[in-house]
């Protein structure tokens, strides 16, 4: 649902909140598919595309690619 991607885009500070992505998975552009850790927070987001299935992007916190670790400061 929108209520879904904004708040995957709130917890992990990337534009899939917004409502481009929100047009493209209601048309079935793409696929997006979200983890979500132990405690119930969204931790990646995969966007799959709907004609090849193949993986668009993979992302975590801030944009980073799934997979990195996110430094502290």
């Amino acid at each position: 649902t929108n209520h879904e991607l904004i708040e995957l885009g709130n917890e992990l500070h990337i534009c899939v909140g917004e409502g481009y992505y929100g047009d493209l998975t209601r048309n079935k552009t793409i696929y997006l598919l979200t983890l979500k850790n132990q405690q119930g927070r969204f931790v990646h987001c995969f966007e799959i595309d709907r004609h090849s299935l193949k993986l668009a992007q993979a992302k975590s916190f801030y944009n980073l690619e799934s997979g990195k670790k996110l430094q502290a400061e």
